[in-house]
């Protein structure tokens, strides 16, 4: 048994009362000292009382064993590492001393906002015609349908666009398809928007139509609808708005000290109000180039899938982006982390009732109460995460009580 065993004992002592009998070492030779068992930081030389308690002092033979190095006319004590505190199973229970594994995972940061759900904006088509008319008859007369791509959503009379339609037939009497005024009349219609099925039925029947079908450019909802049957529209005219709902975007802003954590393809989590505990999600989609003078936020765009149209443009979510994200990495809870000055200490589970202090090197503080662990730890290692102020105390008198005697022995 080494020198360092007495001081556990004397730390000991504090908590269960004096020893029943002295402890002895002996490996290069015996110093007998006196202590008290109530107050175990008190040391003599001899027997007698204890001056803070009044309690008669009882012997303790140690063992010195501390390495020296000698330079010049000066002895220097050599650091070791914190031995282990060991403490009796009965007071670790009462000290209330709770223990966790250290695992390997991933560890990130979320940074947390408000954002509001939109369409998307690639998911957009505007209907718009390229000459004016009048509104014959409307097939989606209602805001809010679907509609699937080349459904008709009108019918529109146009003087200028049955025109067209017979010089083009005019010019394919006359000259045959490959005539250049039959191509020329015929890119015409394709410029005004008439579609090349359209155009194919025009020769088939061989007569212009009064009226010309309008269709949806795209599968989705209709987002905004503005004609009425009978009305006469003019070129250039925003008729409707058809948007796709499958892919939604949420705008959020973050703020500047956050700012420069966020990155395209982040993983991300939006949760609605009116499903807790059901996040969804999603990707960061684009991040803005530039702040916002007035409320120093940045500008972050996520989009997340829509499959049962659940998400509905206008609502506004909590967003969570998964920032500074580390895969695979040493992590340990936060709790179990003393610090100490520049050094961060946690105290490892050797045996139940001995734990030993040792410095650690950290990384990314984590959400979910986790931190990395660069160096000191490694995957399976148990480490106290409740009660370790305690035992840190502990340690402190251990150690105290060390160089006390350590004082002591090379005085003799």
């Amino acid at each position: 048994m080494r020198w360092w065993t007495v001081a556990a004992l004397l730390a000991l002592v504090g908590c269960s009362g004096a020893p029943t009998e002295p402890v002895e070492v002996a490996e290069d030779g015996d110093h007998e000292l006196w202590t008290c068992g109530m107050d175990p930081q008190v040391i003599e030389d001899g027997p007698g009382s204890c001056p803070v308690c009044g309690m008669d002092l009882v012997p303790l033979r140690v063992e010195a064993d501390h390495e020296v190095e000698v330079e010049g006319d000066h002895e220097r004590e050599v650091e070791e590492e914190r031995r282990p505190v060991e403490i009796d199973p009965v007071v670790v229970q009462n000290m209330g001393v709770r223990t966790a594994r250290v695992e390997r995972g991933p560890i990130f940061r979320h940074v947390r906002s408000i954002g509001e759900i939109e369409v998307a904006e690639d998911a957009i088509s505007v209907v718009n015609l390229r000459y004016s008319g009048w509104i014959e008859r409307i097939a989606v007369d209602e805001t809010g349908v679907e509609v699937r791509q080349g459904q008709t959503l009108f019918e529109i009379y146009s003087p200028e666009l049955v025109a067209a339609q017979e010089e083009y037939l005019l010019a394919l009497r006359a000259g045959g398809a490959d005539n250049e005024r039959t191509r020329s009349a015929r890119t015409r219609l394709s410029l005004w928007g008439v579609s090349e099925r359209d155009i194919d039925a025009l020769i088939a029947r061989g007569e212009a139509s009064r009226t010309l079908a309008v269709r949806a450019p795209r599968a989705g909802w209709v987002l905004h609808k503005g004609v009425v049957e009978g009305a006469r529209v003019v070129a250039g005219q925003d008729l409707y708005r058809i948007g796709n709902l499958q892919t939604i975007w949420v705008r959020t802003e973050v703020y500047e000290f956050d700012a420069p954590w966020v990155a395209v393809g982040q993983r991300a989590l939006m949760e609605l109000s009116f499903a807790r505990g059901e996040p969804i999600e999603g990707t960061v989609g684009y991040v803005y180039p530039t702040l916002n003078p007035h409320s120093r936020t940045l500008t972050v765009r996520i989009e997340f899938p829509n499959p049962g149209l659940a998400l509905r443009p206008g609502m506004f979510a909590t967003v969570l982006i998964e920032t500074q994200r580390h895969d695979d990495v040493v992590r340990v809870p936060t709790e179990a982390i003393l610090h100490s000055g520049e050094r961060q200490i946690v105290f490892v589970v050797q045996d139940y009732g001995r734990y030993q202090p040792r410095e650690i090197r950290t990384g990314l503080f984590g959400d979910r109460r986790l931190v990395e662990v660069l160096d000191g730890l490694e995957a399976g290692d148990e480490v106290v995460v409740s009660g370790q102020f305690l035992l840190d105390s502990e340690s402190q008198l251990q150690e105290a009580l060390d160089k006390l005697l350590a004082d002591r022995l090379q005085k003799r």
